[in-house]
């Protein structure tokens, strides 16, 4: 009867031992679980990993259905198929859906352990800012179908040092905004944007090469990429956005592309590091304050017919040469100011169809300088030569030079 007894009890407390291990095993694996998609399941285990199941789109998150982002430590996907009941569960035609397809707005946000990922082939699309401020993170592979980054995918990865693109055709805004730790990276060819302030703040960015398809840099997209000492702009691009490299103060030489019109208002202002600036026969808008603050900048190529250029389009501690080549005479307070450019001591020549020099364009410039003006200019504004000593350089009967002699300027007719 005893020895009964014994083993009842032996296998009670067996029993309870068993119960114990199980739900020590369960909480070790799967402290926390739920679903993140119509056909997906997440499972967030002790050790950190984070696992999702199923196949089809991620939802969209405000913040993450999983409780502690920054308990994450890895991410592991399993791939089911929407076929695996019976083909007759599909539409007749179609193929089943194999794996995760897509990956949720704010779907890993804040997740400041992980430090890689590889994302399944799978997947088409990734959300807004779906690896944001994953501070930790050091290099991430994106799948080939992804054809687009949306606003803030990796804003704020701050180890973020490699990166594997796919043939995107879009960046956009914020991307990989502060990622600090990023030196270089490789655009696809067929990229014809760059959003926002994509790569706004990235300092270690010191390698830069811009792709042939670019139509469009937009503001703020490289400002505060003090790594960069270099830049070439495609022959395609059209559009440079405001500030768009404002404050990359390590920039030394900039070539603007021959299809560029568009300059935008402080797209290069506070870039300490530039020494020369050509701008092509192309352009046609100048913005306000466009290479202002650009201390270092010794000479400006201008080589256009119609380039405006705004007042305080550059500061100007250096002499140098405004140019407003427009081919019928424009009044207006902005669109005709002129820039200086120095002089390197040989004479200063102004565009040859030239028509306007207007207030204070060519302001206090010394003796030793000269200025040569073509036949074309018929308006000079009464102070474009206020406290300037340089000598006109001017063809015989020309507008210039009875200009000069009226204002006793000093004269040298061709």
């Amino acid at each position: 009867m005893n020895g009964r007894k014994n083993a009842v009890l032996r296998a009670m407390l067996f029993a309870a031992v068993l119960s114990c291990c199980l739900l020590a095993c369960a909480c070790a694996f799967a402290s926390e679980s739920g679903e993140c998609g119509e056909h997906l399941t997440w499972t967030l285990a002790d050790n950190g990993t984070l696992t999702i199941t199923g196949w089809g789109e991620m939802d969209d998150y405000a913040q993450a259905p999983w409780s502690d982002p920054t308990a994450v430590t890895r991410l592991s996907f399993i791939a089911e198929s929407s076929g695996v009941a019976t083909d007759g569960d599909l539409t007749p035609g179609t193929e089943p859906i194999v794996g995760i397809t897509g990956i949720g707005s704010h779907a890993f946000d804040g997740c400041t352990a992980l430090t890689s990922v590889t994302i399944p082939d799978t997947v088409t699309r990734i959300g807004t800012s779906a690896f944001a401020g994953c501070t930790a993170l050091t290099e991430a592979v994106l799948p080939a179908g992804v054809t687009a980054l949306q606003p803030g995918t990796f804003a704020g990865c701050e180890a973020l040092a490699s990166i594997t693109l796919p043939d995107l055709t879009m960046l956009g805004a914020n991307c990989f905004q502060g990622c600090k730790a990023l030196t270089e990276i490789a655009l696809p060819d067929d990229l014809g944007s760059i959003g926002q302030n994509a790569f706004a703040g990235c300092e270690g960015l010191t390698s830069l090469t811009l792709p042939t398809g670019l139509r469009s840099i937009d503001a703020g997209a490289f400002s505060g990429c003090v790594g960069l000492t270099a830049l070439s702009l495609p022959d395609g691009t059209r559009t440079v956005g405001t500030s768009a490299f404002e404050g990359c103060t390590g920039l030394t030489a900039v070539t603007l592309g021959q299809s560029l019109t568009t300059l935008d208002q402080k797209a290069f202002q506070n870039c300490t590091g530039l020494r020369i600036v050509s701008l092509p026969s192309t352009l046609s808008t100048l913005g306000y304050h466009v290479f202002y603050g650009c201390s270092g900048l010794k000479r400006i190529v201008v080589t256009g017919t119609s380039t405006q250029t705004p007042t305080f389009a550059f500061s100007t501690p250096y002499p140098v040469l405004y140019c407003y080549t427009g081919s019928t005479a424009d009044t207006g307070s902005n669109a005709s100011k002129f820039t200086r450019r120095h002089l390197d001591a040989v004479p200063l020549q102004l565009p040859a169809d030239l028509i306007r020099i207007d207030s204070e364009a060519l302001a206090g410039l010394g003796s030793a300088e000269a200025i040569r003006i073509g036949d074309a200019v018929t308006d000079i504004a009464g102070d474009a030569f206020d406290g300037t000593e340089a000598v006109i350089i001017a063809p015989a009967g020309s507008y210039a030079a009875a200009w000069a002699t009226e204002h006793a300027m000093v004269l040298l007719e061709e």
